[in-house]
């Protein structure tokens, strides 16, 4: 089954971009559409609150119509997007104020450590359509 989730995102940031661009790589079965958080769709379709907070990373699953976010999005999505990644949900078992605590510190400093870039910059070689971009 294709298009199952969407991945919303910071469409700015480098280090995001580059996450996204190794799970495009890894979804050999096309289950994840890919829109950035600062998206109109985004805004249509997700809470307010997390379009505003752009450290946050949100999956979308569109069968269980439910939201993972955070350290639980993370490790959701490396399961999802290749079967190699499952024994990632074993952190799952992490008390989820520990697995955020850590994915803050990480989304809080992204882009002094890598940077940020142009909303919409191209993404090189990769399928259009799986990005949503309305």
């Amino acid at each position: 089954m294709q298009n199952t989730h969407i991945l919303y995102f910071d469409g700015e940031c480098i280090f995001c971009d580059s996450w996204i661009q190794f799970l495009y790589r890894q979804d050999k079965k096309k289950r994840l559409l890919f829109c950035a958080l600062q998206s109109d769709y985004a805004a249509n379709n997700i809470d307010s609150k997390l379009t505003k907070d752009l450290h946050t990373l949100v999956l979308s699953n569109k069968v269980k119509n439910k939201l993972y976010i955070k350290s639980g999005a993370v490790l959701r999505v490396l399961a999802l997007v290749n079967p190699i990644f499952m024994p990632c949900l074993v952190f799952l078992l992490v008390p989820k104020c520990i697995r955020d605590f850590i994915y803050d510190i990480v989304a809080k400093n992204r882009y002094k450590l890598f940077g940020k870039k142009e909303l919409c910059a191209a993404i090189p070689n990769l399928d259009r359509s799986r990005f949503i971009v309305k």
